[in-house]
């Protein structure tokens, strides 16, 4: 099969999160299943003429802000024409979507059968300027889609319940395999905090429960990483005050996320209501336990598994699950002996692609 993906924003940095890691597992799992796959992306971060992103064959297109941060207010040139060009070589199209200048219009446009899956980024809003998108935009685009994909059951009901949809499937994140290699046991414990650097995130959480652990004595040392969305000079100013024991480090680029988990003695999320938290897995498929906030469902399952705590959206109930976790010896061995194994089963990537395969094969046949 001839599968067509599109995403908003591809950067070797990720910078914008889950989207542009699971599109690009998602190719991997198709093209190592016998499928051609090309991925087709606003970009910004990769060397000009760049054809692949790994072994994933991508048409790239330069990203341009216009206004904010946010990758919704970017825009591609020459991507949509494109797009439409080359679509009926192909057998369906899979778009990562969301409210955004670049994956709406296209989606509105596409001549061949649909697949569309917004992880998580089609939630209600109420602004005003998100009502009139979804009133003139997204609700046609999710209209022609053939399917839609969703990350957990309540993200399918919500959608069912905001918009028309002809189909719809679950499909959690899928996640490569672990790399095996643990970083050495020398030294303070880490603590790791990667993601996004934005409000939802609640970067400021963990460094304050960082200040509180430091206060206490423990020999820990806290690592934050990741592109700001927002958070970044107010995270400055109290790691300032929390003198050597917590390191900003920036962005990590794709390729090194598998060995900065593993470095990582506990990976935490304090996140509300996070979609589904892919680096959750990510990080237990390289043997570091994690903590996570209550409202996350995945946190809860892996918790379940035992391979990670939830706390309460406290700051006192992130210092305590922290210090909990760490000093838990049956949480880590857990998570370092059979991490990969568990998650690997649940969410591994050829799981994933046997399922996109089923929708895909739903849809051509409609």
């Amino acid at each position: 099969m001839k599968v067509l993906h599109i995403l908003a924003h591809a950067s070797p940095d990720r910078l914008y999160g889950g989207p542009n890691s699971v599109a690009a597992t998602q190719a991997e799992g198709l093209i190592a299943r016998g499928h051609e796959v090309l991925l087709v992306a606003g970009s910004e971060g990769f060397e000009p003429g760049t054809e692949n992103i790994g072994d994933i064959p991508a048409a790239l297109f330069r990203s341009r802000r216009v206004v904010g941060r946010s990758y919704a207010y970017r825009l591609t040139p020459g991507m949509s024409a494109y797009v439409r060009r080359i679509a009926r070589g192909f057998d369906v199209a899979h778009i990562h979507l969301a409210r955004d200048l670049t994956t709406l219009p296209i989606a509105l446009k596409m001549p061949i059968p649909l697949v569309v899956q917004p992880h998580g980024m089609l939630s209600s809003r109420s602004s005003s300027l998100h009502l009139l998108v979804d009133q003139l935009l997204t609700a046609n685009a999710v209209a022609r889609a053939s399917a839609v994909v969703a990350l957990n059951d309540a993200e399918l009901a919500e959608l069912e319940a905001r918009y028309k949809i002809r189909s719809g499937f679950v499909l959690p994140n899928p996640v490569r395999a672990g790399s095996g290699s643990r970083g050495s046991a020398d030294g303070p414990q880490t603590v790791l905090f990667l993601a996004r650097l934005h409000e939802r995130k609640r970067p400021t959480l963990f460094v304050e429960a960082a200040l509180d652990l430091a206060a206490e004595g423990a020999r820990m040392r806290f690592i934050v990483a990741g592109p700001d969305e927002g958070q970044g000079a107010l995270l400055d100013t109290l790691i300032a005050s929390a003198g050597a024991t917590v390191e900003r480090i920036g962005s990590v680029d794709a390729g090194d996320v598998a060995r900065t988990m593993a470095l990582a003695d506990l990976y935490v999320l304090p996140a509300i209501n996070e979609p589904f938290g892919l680096t959750l897995l990510e990080a237990v498929s390289n043997g570091t336990p994690v903590v996570a906030d209550h409202t996350s469902s995945l946190g809860r399952e892996l918790a379940a598994l035992n391979l990670g705590r939830v706390f309460d959206g406290t700051r006192a109930g992130l210092t305590a699950a922290i210090r909990s976790a760490l000093a838990d010896e049956r949480l880590i061995s857990t998570a370092r002996d059979r991490g990969n194994e568990l998650v690997q089963a649940r969410w591994g990537i050829d799981h994933a692609s046997s399922q996109l395969e089923k929708i895909y094969e739903s849809v051509v046949k409609v």
